[in-house]
């Protein structure tokens, strides 16, 4: 199915005429809405994208076109008039539409006004039964249902799949083959333009996300009510005649370079332009209208341009091309009078801004909220920008996010740290995204718990808005509550929060094994793991402070690994000195990395005992001679004495028997170094 809803408001003082404020496309399974009634959260989002079949093209930030998938399009005109949000719509049916469609714009090629029960009404001044015969029910109402009606909808068939011929290479006629996807659109236009980002479509299912992960979502929309609209309007009469209303339409219509250049393409039809501007101007006594018939025809004539193959390879007397003549002479709302038209773009005064010039540059733009979709939250898991909404952010490189960031310590205040100004990614004149700044990790005393933003926004990078705040969390540990209507945060059961991340209760240190997260015992530091010889040795938390750490002396890592048995450490090494250095990176490398000390030591010069720290013990050691015979009695004493050592702790009573260990190994002891 492929259906276009809009839904109206009044929007002239008192007079009973309405506008349009919102509109919905739907194809198959995806839908697209631009919601800017008021009363309601402004709204410019795929509510649903199943299919991906709906393409979203954005002129600039007043001007965009929904492409279907049968070449059939939608351009939107957005306006201000008389603090009304408004805008002006038109549907270019494609070959696919004739005799097939209905609605407001009826059966195409049928000319007649057809009501939803098949009767035809006669074409009078104000068809309100044929009008009011389409309404649409609130079942049916893609801007107002619900998000689980809307994601139910029913997706393209599988089976169904979209052709556009195939052309030769760098252009040139079709030729006889086919190119067919499920995604294929078919989109012809002269204008540059730019894709609307469809993360926004997805937004609706991160909120059920969260809802289901944290305990309270609040609503951080704030609506606006006495926010000033800026609009060109250009009131002269109070009353018009028929005439009256014609004479001013043809002069203000030919005070239109891009309009009179138009006039020469085909199938475009000056006459209608002005019978609309003169409908208007009866219907509403005002002349405000006249620009929205002198802009549909325009459009008109952008697609005859984009569509019409032979009128683009058209050239005139000069040899230019005459579509680039209209292009570079025609510019948006004729700049509204602020600004000058130059090769198709609009070159504004000082302090106004947008495509068109209809925005005054010191007035901010309105922001309702951050994340709307989430109440201000942005889960780390997904989360690297902030979506801000709300009206008239204008597509120029002075819109600019001001992002002060914060810190909340546990059960603490929110600290503000430093403000960064970043230049804003424009997606509509309702919302924008803002990115997170890169900044340094500080140590702070008093560790943050969440962080976020808070943010403002300008057109020029001078006057900035309201600033709002955004909380960035992780909602694996952390969790939010309702305290008399202000938001608080809290760490759930199960887990410890250490050095910024969520730690599972039981979960070990990855940089070492020797800690361990015990959330009952210390919910922000790291808790001592008790070996179990039984399962762990000793041996296993000394090797895993030198492990994967490229800082780590290689001679420390070396002793630690091959030289320490148990809980105890032999090396030797040429000089005094020497074996000093790598006793204190052995014990500094120990305490960074794992918290262990090296308490005792036994060394043959105990001249240096007094300059290694945190020591419970130095003892001297002696060193065994040759020629002393109390020397070799103590070695003998010493070699028993380890034998049963040895005999107790693996149980073997025979080893002694089986080991040469004789005196005359340490033969030449002088020349070994110490120990």
């Amino acid at each position: 199915m492929i259906q276009v809803q809009t839904k109206l408001t009044p929007c002239y003082h008192s007079m009973d005429v309405y506008c349009v404020c919102g509109i919905a496309v739907r194809a198959a399974g995806d839908v697209f809405v631009i919601n800017r009634c008021s009363g309601n959260r402004n709204m410019f989002a795929f509510r649903s994208c199943i299919d991906n079949i709906l393409e979203v093209k954005k002129i600039d930030e007043m001007n965009y076109k929904i492409y279907m998938p049968t070449g059939t399009y939608v351009q939107t005109r957005l306006r201000l008039v008389y603090g009304v949000n408004v805008m002006e719509v038109d549907i270019f049916p494609s070959r696919a539409d004739i005799d097939k469609s209905e609605g407001l714009c009826s059966k195409l090629g049928s000319h007649q006004l057809i009501k939803r029960d098949g009767n035809t009404v006669p074409a009078i001044f104000k068809p309100d039964a044929f009008s009011l015969s389409w309404s649409v029910d609130d079942a049916d109402n893609l801007l107002e249902m619900n998000d689980s009606s809307v994601v139910e909808m029913r997706p393209m068939h599988s089976s169904y799949l979209l052709c556009s011929c195939d052309q030769k290479p760098n252009g040139g006629d079709p030729v006889n083959e086919a190119l067919c996807s499920k995604e294929k659109n078919i989109i012809c236009d002269v204008f540059p333009t730019k894709s609307y980002q469809k993360n926004t479509c997805h937004a609706k299912r991160r909120r059920r996300s969260l809802q289901e992960r944290l305990s309270y979502i609040p609503n951080n929309f704030v609506e606006h009510k006495d926010r000033k609209k800026r609009s060109a309007n250009n009131d002269t009469k109070v009353f018009w005649t028929k005439d009256q209303a014609k004479a001013f339409c043809i002069n203000y219509m030919n005070e239109s370079a891009g309009y009179k250049a138009c006039l020469g393409v085909p199938n475009v039809n000056p006459e209608n332009a002005i019978a609309d501007c003169v409908a208007d101007i009866q219907l509403s006594n005002s002349t405000v209208w006249a620009a929205s018939s002198r802009e549909g025809l325009k459009a008109l004539c952008f697609k005859e341009l984009s569509q019409n193959n032979t009128f683009q390879n058209t050239t005139g007397n000069d040899g230019a091309s005459v579509v680039n003549n209209i292009l570079s002479i025609t510019c948006p709302g004729e700049c509204n009078q602020r600004g000058t038209c130059r090769n198709g773009t609009c070159i504004c005064d000082d302090d106004y801004g947008a495509a068109d010039c209809s925005i005054n540059l010191n007035d901010p733009p309105i922001v309702n909220g951050i994340n709307l979709d989430s109440g201000g939250l942005c889960d780390t898991r997904h989360c690297s920008e902030a979506i801000v909404e709300g009206d008239l952010f204008l597509d120029r490189t002075t819109l600019t996010c001001r992002m002060q960031r914060f810190e909340i310590p546990y059960q603490g205040n929110v600290k503000y740290l430093e403000t960064v100004d970043v230049e804003a990614d424009h997606n509509s004149i309702s919302d924008v995204i803002c990115p997170f700044p890169t900044h340094r990790k500080r140590r702070s005393a008093d560790p943050s718990f969440i962080s976020g933003y808070k943010i403002a926004m300008s057109n020029n990078g001078k006057l900035f808005s309201q600033s709002h705040l955004m909380y960035i969390l992780d909602s694996t540990c952390q969790n939010t509550m309702n305290v008399s209507g202000d938001i608080k945060f809290a760490l759930k059961d199960g887990y410890c929060f250490i050095n910024g991340r969520c730690i599972a209760d039981g979960t070990q240190d990855g940089s070492n094994i020797c800690n361990i997260c015990k959330y009952k015992s210390d919910l922000f530091n790291w808790s001592k793991q008790i070996s179990n010889p039984k399962t762990r040795p000793p041996w296993q938390c000394l090797r895993q402070c030198v492990q994967n750490n490229k800082n780590c002396d290689s001679r420390v890592s070396e002793f630690v690994n091959r030289n320490f048995y148990v809980d105890n450490g032999l090396f030797s090494y040429p000089t005094d000195d020497e074996a000093l250095e790598m006793l204190q990176e052995t014990q500094t490398t120990l305490i960074e990395r794992g918290n262990l000390n090296l308490t005792r030591t036994s060394t043959l010069s105990s001249q240096h005992c007094h300059t290694i720290p945190r020591l419970e013990l130095c003892e001297a050691a002696f060193m065994l001679k040759q020629s002393d015979t109390s020397s070799k009695e103590m070695f003998f004493d010493l070699q028993r004495y380890l034998l049963i050592q040895y005999e107790r702790s693996v149980g073997k009573d025979d080893w002694y028997r089986k080991t040469d260990f004789k005196l005359n190994a340490f033969e030449g002891i002088k020349e070994k170094p110490y120990s």
